[in-house]
């Protein structure tokens, strides 16, 4: 098991760091574990998928080039958590969020929890007019309040919303009464429902506005693809209509960040496919953005 001390590759894909301000990416690692409800360990998630990223090949096989060679990745060093309360976390990441956003970078956070979603979106609906959050999850997270907070990785797109930022859910397969009665009530739109089928990418995209902030829960994948996250839900998205859709996002919009939320491994030598996926995910979603080119 992966030691919270243990030591790791500080930067992603394992190379020296850029000058923060000559950098095109910038990578946040936040190790925040305040409201997990059921399985714990996603403060391990960023370690592991820096760690993982070291084991990625650098050429990438479907954009026919070493992202890492055109692409200047910059990783920031771990946000501390601050557990006074999950508000007071939600309150340092926005801060956080916003002088990376305002330095004009593509800001790439690994949780963490998927609470970290809310501060990051805050900032950047006042940088970007016409946001969308693009979730891709098993779960709604519309429940107004959970085990004390409104800020419980269970709340994050209902306070989203409360923002007034446009909202896409998609790979949707689990929700509680009070979020089914929130949505009927609400008329809530734009909520694509498993089983993820590739003739929803039209729709998934034309829902968005020009630009989109991507959140990616790991219970969104199918476990088979990703099976290490705290609450796993059977079916979701398979990887290669993952990539198809995560394809044509970057082609269509302007995706100014994204996050990659609720990896919940133990960091067991026996089994890393849940790091390296997602590692080699992030890592293809650099190149989406700045070498696939806008159709």
């Amino acid at each position: 098991m992966l030691k919270y001390n243990e030591r790791v590759p500080a930067t992603f894909m394992g190379y020296e760091n850029p000058d923060m301000d000559d950098a095109d990416v910038v990578v946040l690692p936040i190790p925040y574990e305040g409201t997990v409800s059921y399985k714990g360990g996603t403060r391990f998630g960023p370690r592991l998928i820096i760690r993982a990223s070291g084991q990625t090949e650098t050429f990438d096989s479907e954009l026919k080039k070493e992202i890492i060679e055109h692409i200047k990745i910059y990783t920031a060093r771990e946000m501390e958590s601050n557990l006074s309360s999950p508000e007071n976390m939600a309150k340092d990441i926005y801060k956080a969020a916003k002088q990376v956003l305002a330095m004009d970078k593509f800001m790439v956070a690994l949780g963490g929890e998927h609470s970290i979603s809310y501060g990051i979106a805050k900032a950047a609906s006042e940088k970007y007019r016409k946001l969308t959050v693009l979730q891709i999850d098993a779960h709604t997270d519309l429940r107004d309040r959970y085990e004390g907070t409104r800020f419980n990785h269970a709340c994050v797109m209902r306070r989203i919303r409360e923002l007034g930022i446009n909202t896409v859910q998609v790979g949707i397969r689990s929700l509680s009464l009070e979020e089914h009665e929130y949505i009927d009530k609400n008329k809530v739109k734009n909520i694509f429902w498993a089983p993820f089928t590739r003739a929803q990418i039209s729709s998934i995209i034309d829902a968005c506005t020009e630009n989109v902030y991507l959140t990616i829960d790991a219970d969104g994948f199918d476990p088979g693809v990703i099976p290490a996250t705290g609450t796993p839900v059977p079916g979701g998205l398979g990887w290669y209509e993952s990539l198809e859709l995560l394809r044509a996002l970057f082609r269509k919009k302007n995706v100014i960040g994204l996050d990659f939320v609720e990896l919940a491994s133990k960091g067991g030598e026996q089994d890393t496919r849940s790091e390296d996926a997602a590692a080699t995910l992030v890592y293809r979603l650099i190149g989406y953005k700045f070498l696939s080119g806008k159709r």
